[in-house]
């Protein structure tokens, strides 16, 4: 079975490869959003995207919130949404 080391590992390698961080960013600078998308390859469904969104946060792709980039709003008692979309 997978352990949960190898579950992090998967993640981090996912994001690098999605944000082209793999083999041109120190691992160390992986989190920093000023080095993703620069070069190509690199997902260009997403980076529409994180450009579009508020805060540049966006789901694009499977464990596009690690480093702390997670899109998801938690409320414990939610009463209403609204929702505008505008083009």
């Amino acid at each position: 079975s997978i352990t949960d080391v190898e579950l992090a590992i998967q993640a981090q390698l996912c994001a690098a490869i999605n944000r082209h961080l793999l083999l041109t960013v120190d691992p160390t600078n992986w989190g920093n959003e000023s080095y993703f998308f620069k070069t190509a390859p690199s997902n260009e469904y997403v980076k529409f995207w994180h450009d579009h969104s508020i805060d540049r946060l966006a789901y694009g792709f499977c464990y596009d919130d690690v480093r702390d980039f997670s899109p998801s709003l938690h409320t414990p008692s939610p009463k209403a949404m609204v929702v505008t979309v505008a083009w």
